[in-house]
């Protein structure tokens, strides 16, 4: 098993496992915040890395992510909230992500 960077629960802007190796590093956040009605908005920042050793990380060679996305709660008593997400990577390159429930 090798760690993946990438998809929609680490690094959103990177397609799942577009990066891997033994051991990742990651570090993301998000905020969250009602629009109208049932929708609310989120918008996201990560920066993460894959090595194969805790060693060999480098702050210089991380890998960045931002983006932004809607959701919609269509269950108000389980908080259950339906997701249209886009993350954007480096050169510009991006993914977008439709789910359920929350990202993390």
């Amino acid at each position: 098993m090798m760690a993946l960077l990438g998809g929609s629960y680490w690094m959103r802007g990177y397609i799942y496992g577009r990066y891997r190796d033994k051991n990742m590093i990651t570090l993301q956040t998000e905020y969250r915040f009602p629009l109208f009605w049932r929708f609310g908005a989120v918008g996201f920042v990560g920066a993460g890395d894959v090595a194969s050793r805790y060693d060999k990380f480098r702050f210089n060679s991380f890998k960045y992510t931002f983006g932004f996305g809607i959701q919609f709660m269509f269950d108000l008593q389980e908080k259950i909230n339906a997701r249209l997400d886009i993350g954007f990577g480096e050169n510009g390159k991006s993914c977008i992500y439709v789910m359920v429930l929350e990202a993390f």
